[in-house]
């Protein structure tokens, strides 16, 4: 007797949403998209969740697996959540809300790092750190703005180890109070050389230019939402912050437009 023809089992494919850690070397990702990484304690990891409208936020956690978490010095220094549909987004007053973090481990040399941010107020005349990493005892990467001078722009430096005068990188764009993304690249090789660096900015590849400077010093620590010192903070940002995200290396340019897809969703 013949046996009936029966046709294999076909189950549908799942694609797998991109997050940072998809790519090798995610050093460090914070996101405020989740709610569930986000906590009101000021000491990490924290027990209670901010996920609720104008929620104080003390702790970000590192999603990238190596415990990098960021925490607010103190319970005034917290930033407040805000819940657009279901997405969230971190409110800093521009005043004395920050975030301090460790040092990021293995992320000295060639990077990739990606950010999404908005100003709510232009920064007036002044420079200031939407954050600042210190990747080893006197290294540092950084991303800021600058208005005054004739500068009028975002600017950045990867890698660098003066304590002093710091020669950066820049773009005239995303100082306004529009929504943006950027991924940028770091081939390790000259931090002060525009050449060194690639910039993708709300998804449109863009010049670097040679940008202003910056004035390090060795008691800086890792910062997000203006620059601490240890002592002071300087430069607080007015700013609706989505997600930062580093990687070691220089990413490809299909990773490239996976990170800055990715970087779209939080907007």
């Amino acid at each position: 007797m013949r046996r009936p023809f029966r046709r294999p089992l076909r189950y549908p494919s799942v694609r797998v949403p991109f997050d940072p850690t998809h790519l090798a070397d995610c050093r460090l990702w914070l996101d405020s998209i989740d709610t569930n990484y986000l906590y009101q304690e000021t000491t990490a990891p924290g027990t209670t969740l901010a996920n609720h409208n104008n929620d104080p936020v003390g702790t970000i956690r590192d999603r990238s697996q190596n415990a990098h978490h960021f925490t607010a010095l103190a319970n005034s220094n917290r930033a407040l959540l805000s819940l657009v549909g279901n997405k969230g987004k971190i409110i800093f007053d521009g005043t004395d809300d920050f975030f301090t973090g460790p040092t990021i481990t293995g992320a000295t040399g060639a990077c990739t790092m990606a950010v999404s941010w908005r100003f709510r107020n232009i920064p007036a005349s002044t420079g200031g750190s939407i954050f600042l990493l210190k990747t080893g005892s006197n290294t540092w990467t950084e991303f800021t703005t600058i208005n005054y001078s004739g500068y009028r722009e975002i600017t950045w430096s990867c890698d660098t180890t003066s304590t002093n005068t710091i020669f950066s990188v820049g773009c005239a764009g995303g100082l306004n109070t529009t929504s943006h993304r950027a991924v940028i690249t770091y081939d390790g090789v000259n931090n002060a050389s525009p050449t060194s660096y690639t910039l993708l900015l709300d998804g449109a590849s863009q010049t670097v230019l040679t940008g202003g400077q910056f004035f390090r010093q060795s008691t800086d620590l890792t910062s997000l939402g203006g620059r601490w010192d240890g002592t002071t903070l300087t430069n607080s940002r007015d700013l609706n912050w989505d997600c930062l995200a580093l990687w070691s290396g220089v990413k490809t340019a299909e990773q490239i437009a996976q990170i800055d897809a990715w970087l779209l969703k939080h907007q």
